[in-house]
């Protein structure tokens, strides 16, 4: 399933199984020291320079779209009603689930280095416009019994729009795997970034006139449809449909599990939307729905890179247990460097974020903010774990875990709404998240990787405390001010303040080199290398 990073909307996407499953090329890997641990390269060092200029592109991509997305959203939220946003967040809650099955995951097979996308991508071509043809179809005959069933009639005429763009996942589906196969992110910000544009028209329109499920909707739409016609046009080679009876077995088999889990993914993501609204109202799921929003901005900030990059380039060496297990202590560390002060600080000054930037009308979004923010924060940690059973082509195992924490969530967010209502619905997927999804990730990439179950929390410590540290800092200081406006600036402002000091260790590594040759900065980066054999555990030597 493809769609645009910069699309402008409610979805939760938890792509669990993102095309690219290795690189089409291979690179020789010099042994790592296994008497001097913390001097091991790092797993991006000896991948292509497309590689970087995959991971650059990707990064670049989901901060300016994420950037533009939000400023968008914000002026949207300023003129729709909170019933508008929580009717197309049901109807795009459906489109999701759809979207999951829309090319049976045979897509992601395009990338696999022993497969030749020369033989296997014209039947995956045939095999992806088929379903998502038949999808959204019955989508759109449908749309009114999905609506009542929803217990919004009003959903009926975005799920009729929408499922246009069910069908148009087909025909985009690989183009868009061959893109990231090849690492050209370049060409996939190209097309978000220009249909960002006339997508944002058209939902200030349909806005304006009142309409603003609609404006969703077709903005979605447009938005999909012109992205996907810019990436087919930066292809080397552009498939046509096709069929082997011989490669349609093999695909099948390979796709449909990962199709699946991917289903399931996405059910666990979005089924709190379908419960509230059941449950509550539509009011309510607008409200939520926003609230989820901005607590998943660390998802959106750094999915695309870990969907796009950091599987090809741990699937590279995966035959290299010591460079795989380095590996994810490595990406663990950056990830968690990146979101755990963004969630720290969200769940800090909630009620000033949403009033700051969304307005009065959208208040009540503030205390599930505060609990939501932190499921933005593990559901990151877990994403990159995803991505390694992916990597390691566990996909079985993920299928599992998903099951399991579908089963967990369910009866916790019937009880969590009854007993606290939004709040409630928020906690549920925290308790679930934090007790049962996360450390069964933890076992599973144990088992599949080799890697010691206390390197992962040891990896995080440092960021832990800083992020702790951080949000009472934020608190403490928006206590003394009476404008949100300025409780958000000063307390974010200290807290990030704090945070970067007490984790100086683990970013001034990246610092330039003229700067890393500073006397204080290179004794702080020796204190670093302490830190990463402390943090590392003996993960990064080999076993015998």
């Amino acid at each position: 399933m493809t769609t645009p990073d910069g699309e402008v909307g409610f979805e939760k996407k938890q792509d669990v199984t993102a095309v690219t499953r290795g690189a089409n090329e291979t690179t020789a890997y010099a042994p790592i020291d296994a008497e001097n641990p913390t001097e091991a390269p790092d797993l991006m060092a000896p991948v292509s320079r497309r590689l970087r200029s995959g991971a650059l592109w990707s990064g670049l991509n989901s901060v300016l779209m994420r950037i533009a997305s939000v400023a968008l959203m914000i002026a949207a939220a300023r003129i729709v009603a909170p019933e508008q946003f929580g009717v197309f967040a049901l109807a795009i809650t459906v489109h999701t689930f759809l979207g999951s099955l829309a090319d049976f995951g045979v897509s992601s097979a395009i990338a696999r280095k022993d497969l030749n996308p020369d033989e296997v991508a014209p039947t995956a071509t045939s095999i992806s416009i088929a379903a998502s043809l038949v999808l959204g179809f019955a989508m759109l005959i449908f749309a009114a019994d999905i609506a009542q069933s929803l217990g919004s009639e009003d959903a009926a005429g975005p799920l009729r729009v929408l499922s246009i763009g069910v069908v148009l996942i087909g025909p985009f589906a690989v183009p868009a795997a061959q893109l990231q196969r090849n690492y050209r992110q370049n060409r996939v910000f190209l097309a978000n970034a220009i249909s960002f544009v006339p997508s944002s028209i058209v939902l200030v329109v349909f806005a304006v006139a009142g309409e603003g499920a609609m404006g969703f909707a077709w903005s979605r739409v447009v938005g999909q449809l012109i992205a996907g016609l810019l990436m087919v046009r930066g292809l080397d080679r552009f498939y046509r449909p096709g069929f082997s009876r011989s490669e349609v077995g093999p695909l099948l088999q390979f796709g449909v599990p990962l199709a699946v889990a991917n289903l399931l993914s996405q059910l666990l993501f979005n089924v709190d939307y379908l419960f509230v609204g059941r449950l509550i109202g539509t009011v309510e799921v607008g409200l939520y729905a926003l609230a989820f929003n901005i607590a998943s901005w660390p998802s959106a900030l750094m999915g695309s890179i870990l969907n796009g990059v950091v599987i090809p380039a741990f699937s590279s060496v995966r035959s290299d247990s010591l460079r795989m297990r380095a590996g994810i202590i490595r990406g663990m560390q950056i990830v968690t460097l990146i979101a755990f002060p963004m969630g720290a600080i969200c769940a800090a000054l909630a009620s000033s974020v949403v009033l700051t930037l969304y307005g009065e009308k959208w208040s009540l979004a503030g205390p599930v903010l505060s609990v939501l923010a932190t499921y933005g924060v593990v559901f990151v940690v877990c994403l990159l774990l995803a991505n390694v059973l992916v990597a390691v082509a566990r996909t079985v195992l993920l299928l599992v875990v998903q099951v399991i924490a579908l089963l967990a969530l369910m009866p916790a967010l019937v009880l969590g709404i009854d007993v606290g209502n939004l709040v409630g619905a928020g906690w549920a997927h925290i308790i679930v998240a934090l007790l049962i999804t996360l450390p069964i990730y933890l076992i599973s990439v144990s088992r599949a990787t080799g890697l010691r179950l206390l390197a992962l929390p040891r990896a995080v410590a440092l960021q832990s405390v800083g992020a702790i540290a951080a949000f009472w800092v934020a608190r403490f200081v928006a206590h003394f001010v009476g404008s949100p406006h300025l409780q958000l600036l000063l307390g974010g402002s200290m807290g990030s303040l704090v945070y970067s000091i007490m984790t100086v260790p683990l970013w001034v590594v990246y610092l330039p080199s003229l700067l890393r040759r500073r006397p204080v900065i290179a004794r702080t980066i020796a204190l670093s290398g302490t830190l990463r054999q402390w943090t590392t555990g003996g993960d990064t030597r080999e076993r015998r």
